[in-house]
């Protein structure tokens, strides 16, 4: 018996575990909304949707965040500013942001 893949089973395989990574929690997703509340200490913020409901997210210590476009550390964000959210969940619906990208009116 030959236990060696022929390159069909092969390419099988590698189809069916890239669908499995997909429906996998814990990849990346992105929100975007205005921040209502940021807490440094914790390294927690609210952010509120379009649909006017506020999402909770712990923040990533090693989460690259930027503030018009320019690195910034996480204090330096205020409710009001526009951000865009780059989190992952984990399998109990926690939602961890690894990157924040704000925008603040100047004036």
């Amino acid at each position: 018996m030959d236990k060696t893949l022929s390159s069909r089973d092969a390419a099988c395989a590698a189809a069916f575990l890239l669908g499995s990574l997909v429906a996998l929690p814990g990849l990346a997703d992105t929100l975007r909304g205005t921040l209502r509340a940021v807490d440094a200490e914790q390294w927690r913020i609210v952010v509120t949707d379009k649909d006017g409901d506020d999402n909770h997210l712990a923040v990533a210590r090693t989460a690259a965040i930027s503030l018009n476009g320019r690195r910034a550390s996480l204090g330096e964000l205020q409710p009001g500013d526009r951000v865009v959210v780059t989190f992952s969940e984990d399998p109990n619906g926690a939602a961890t942001a690894t990157a924040i990208a704000a925008t603040r009116k100047s004036g």
